[in-house]
């Protein structure tokens, strides 16, 4: 089977979307060390709360093709702030799975045409 253009860039928004949306689900669970994580990086409390909303925004954007790339813009703003968080913080490492999602943000945003209809 061969894949059309516009399918992959569905199953690419898709893969994205799983992404933001496991962040979304660790960020609004709350767990002990997500909140500590927040905490060291001097971050108020319930602040996951706000990240995990930014990106259950960006997967609802992503999902229609009209919104797409809005949902792109959404979700390159969050990981931005991860990487300037992380790399703020000396945790270069931990840096480099939100600077391929923001990649893959730019990539997704490209193969969006902006005539939404095509």
């Amino acid at each position: 089977m061969r894949l059309t253009k516009r399918r992959r860039e569905n199953l690419f928004a898709l893969a994205l979307g799983g992404v933001f949306l496991a962040g979304a689900i660790g960020n609004l669970a709350g767990a002990p060390m997500m909140i500590e994580d927040y905490a060291r990086w001097g971050y108020p409390p319930g602040f996951n709360y706000v990240t995990g909303a930014l990106e259950l925004v960006t997967v609802a954007l992503m999902v229609r093709r009209l919104t797409r790339r809005v949902g792109c813009l959404v979700g390159a703003i969050v990981m931005g702030a991860a990487i300037a968080t992380l790399l703020l913080n000396s945790e270069y490492a931990h840096a480099v799975a939100p600077a391929a999602v923001l990649l893959g943000l730019a990539l997704l945003g490209r193969m969006t045409p902006k005539n939404f209809l095509t």
